[in-house]
């Protein structure tokens, strides 16, 4: 879980710290690996800068009461940011550029549907997200196909497909809410 403001304050520093010991500019990680910086809102815990036998440094987040090569304790990495992730039919979107074609989805039959709660189907968003997915890694893999046919064919490579956006017009709720009726 994320750390308080004032823990972060402190982690921060610590790893500002780090970086610039680290650096060609600094003094060397020696001090910095004897650190302890104790948390004031997690008062039981401790982060330490701690190096793999690879040189990759990390920081982790023990028990106060840990000692340096505490075999078992249980400790947490931590982590500046919330790292990476990958979405769905996001490397496809990336390759294919930048949106060409925009298209925007009004549904009027079946809107009252999503909008009640004992209704378990997807939303039309969740089904927009799907579709333009789908369109998008179709498009991509015909474009593949397309550059292995011309380089077969010693031809000029095909120009990449289009990119498709495509944005769901939610209405339903505005006009049938209990504020307008």
């Amino acid at each position: 879980h994320p750390l308080s403001a004032a823990d972060c304050d402190l982690v921060e520093d610590l790893y500002q710290r780090t970086l610039l010991s680290s650096s060609s500019l600094g003094s060397g990680m020696d001090d910095i690996l004897k650190e302890e910086v104790f948390l004031t809102d997690e008062s039981n815990y401790k982060v330490m800068v701690m190096k793999n036998g690879a040189g990759v440094l990390t920081m982790k987040k023990r028990s106060k009461d840990a000692g340096f090569l505490s075999f078992g304790e249980p400790y947490y990495v931590l982590q500046r940011g919330y790292g990476e992730y990958t979405v769905e039919g996001e490397e496809e979107e990336a390759a294919l550029g930048p949106v060409r074609h925009l298209v925007f989805v009004v549904h009027g039959i079946g809107e009252a549907m999503w909008s009640r709660d004992d209704v378990n189907i997807p939303s039309l968003v969740e089904e927009m997200d799907t579709l333009r997915a789908v369109i998008n890694k179709k498009l991509l893999e015909g474009w593949k196909r397309d550059c292995e046919k011309a380089k077969r064919e010693k031809k000029i490579e095909p120009p990449l497909p289009n990119r498709i956006e495509i944005l769901p017009i939610e209405w339903y709720q505005r006009i049938h809410s209990a504020s307008t009726s």
